[in-house]
């Protein structure tokens, strides 16, 4: 209203003091300067009619069509905003809650500090072996390594002995047993450790015949132990495959930390649980293979002998043979401070070449038990969030569909698209969340544990709530860039979704670009050093 008044004010100034202006307004409502004395008696209606003018200016049919598709839109923007701040703030506690980060991390780095960072001692020359040779010279020392340092049988069967034994089972009493196992802190460890190796075939791969001839290995033994020393070997152990693993059945002796149990059983996948695989870095394992029980309650010096028989029985040494691809052992501990349960995992891989890696996986998780009934009820909530959400995107994309007669453009908006990737992924995390508590009512899980068997049920909840961990962290970040989509009700606030909307087919382009020569540097760093070697990970 002040602009229209200075407007006329403006105007009431031109026509009294500039004719020129006056003449011009009226040969622009086509009269002449005869014809404008009669018809224009006042400076009121020469403003009048000017302003008529360009109220009557035609206005631009895009412009229009976008403002009123913009107002349209926004009385939703609003309705949907208010509802989407309660949810944001939801999904925050949601997927914080139940978890200690710091506590839990703390937890996890004391145990890693005790099997990757305890020192072995790496001897070169032992003093019996110098005995033998007769001579009274000093044995050679090295310097002492850690786990990530295991290169050979020797030191692993040493980390065996002087890291993992010790650093577990108590051998300050070696011969006094322990009904709760205690070690550090207040990780209770449950149940018993799983030692587990995955063995290839003698005929997963061959040697070429082109260079020996077609009978050259007819005419050795059956055995390994019948080849001569001076030719190539008749057996070939391959890389790991899932149909070339070795089943047959080895080691007929007692477990002497079980007395009760064979050292060495051999399970197929889906026999002892859940087919739940561990990936590593060469490849991906089965749960199945050949398996041995120690028990938490056995004495240091019971599980002493179980290391003392695997070393000296060249039968029940799975470990220092050529066809070896996968050692494991796994554990759960139980924290009563924080209600928590810690998987550890640390596992060798065997390369068909003779190299040895190593690798870790140490998670916490909770285990759902009606103390957790209130955050429950909270998720509960989260869920007719989410529900409501999911209607609202099949409505709006119905709606979509009646106006333009397309199912599949509907997500070439990009606000449309983020939607439903987080709609669907939010539908997996409520999934995994049920899942989790049905597994966890399910388990045979209470005190006081069975000392002597493995606590198979935690391997699939352990699994089930640190997917929808994962799933969580992929949520957050579309959740938060949902929130520029109600930047559109402010003209300041949306100028940063305004700029991308005008430019995205450039950017779209530049991309693509992007892409095809990245790729190309990919293939060929690929080609230059493989895809699983982690020691070129820094060139």
């Amino acid at each position: 209203m002040a602009s229209l008044q200075k407007y006329e004010s403006n105007a009431n100034y031109a026509s009294d003091n500039f004719s020129p202006l006056k003449q011009a307004s009226q040969s622009q409502l086509g009269l002449s300067q005869s014809q404008g004395p009669m018809l224009i008696s006042s400076r009121k209606e020469v403003q009048e009619l000017k302003r008529q003018q360009i109220l009557n200016k035609a206005l631009p049919l895009q412009w229009v069509e976008r403002n009123l598709h913009f107002r349209i839109a926004s009385d939703g923007f609003y309705s949907d905003f208010l509802m989407y701040i309660p949810f944001l703030a939801l999904f925050m506690v949601f997927f914080l809650n139940g978890r200690d980060i710091e506590i839990n991390h703390m937890a996890a780095a004391s145990n890693r500090e005790i099997y990757m960072y305890s020192e072995f001692p790496n001897v070169a020359e032992t003093k019996a072996a110098l005995d033998a040779q007769g001579t009274t010279d000093s044995p050679t020392l090295l310097r002492d390594r850690f786990f990530e340092e295991i290169e050979s049988h020797a030191d692993f069967q040493r980390w065996f002995g002087s890291v993992l034994i010790p650093g577990t089972w108590d051998c300050a009493q070696p011969g006094y047993s322990r009904a709760t196992l205690v070690k550090r802190g207040q990780m209770q460890y449950i149940g018993a450790m799983k030692v587990r190796a995955i063995l290839a075939k003698n005929t997963s791969c061959g040697v070429n015949r082109d260079y020996t001839g077609g009978d050259f290995f007819d005419n050795f033994n059956t055995t390994e132990s019948g080849n001569r020393d001076d030719a190539l070997p008749s057996y070939c152990y391959d890389k790991f495959q899932r149909d070339e693993m070795q089943i047959r059945q080895r080691c007929d002796r007692a477990n002497p930390a079980l007395p009760q149990e064979q050292l060495w059983r051999f399970y197929h996948d889906h026999e002892d649980g859940d087919e739940l695989t561990t990936t590593g870095q060469m490849n991906i394992y089965p749960s199945g293979g050949y398996v041995a029980t120690v028990p938490f309650n056995a004495t240091c010096n019971e599980v002493q002998e179980f290391h003392r028989v695997i070393q000296s029985t060249a039968e029940c040494n799975i470990f220092n043979t050529r066809e070896v691809r996968f050692i494991m052992f796994e554990w759960f501990q139980y924290a009563a401070n924080t209600d928590t349960y810690m998987m550890n995992k640390y596992f060798l891989e065997v390369t068909q070449g003779g190299g040895w890696i190593t690798n870790f996986q140490v998670r916490m998780f909770p285990v759902w038990t009606e103390k957790r009934l209130g955050m429950s009820i909270f998720d509960i909530f989260f869920f007719i969030f989410v529900l409501y959400f999911v209607y609202r995107l099949f409505y709006d994309w119905v709606q979509f569909y009646r106006n333009h007669k397309k199912v599949l453009a509907f997500c070439f908006d990009l606000w449309n698209l983020l939607e439903v990737i987080n709609i669907v992924t939010l539908v997996t995390v409520c999934i995994l969340r049920w899942t989790w508590w049905t597994r966890s009512r399910n388990s045979k899980i209470s005190f006081p544990f069975d000392n002597t068997e493995y606590p198979q049920d935690l391997d699939a909840l352990v699994l089930i709530f640190s997917a929808q961990i994962y799933a969580n962290s992929f949520n957050v970040v579309i959740t938060i860039l949902k929130v520029l989509k109600y930047f559109q009700l402010n003209n300041r606030l949306n100028i940063l979704t305004r700029t991308l909307s005008v430019s995205q087919q450039g950017i779209i382009g530049v991309l693509a670009l992007f892409l095809f020569v990245v790729t190309g540097y990919a293939i060929c760093g690929v080609q230059l050093y493989g895809g699983v070697i982690f020691d070129f990970k820094n060139v």
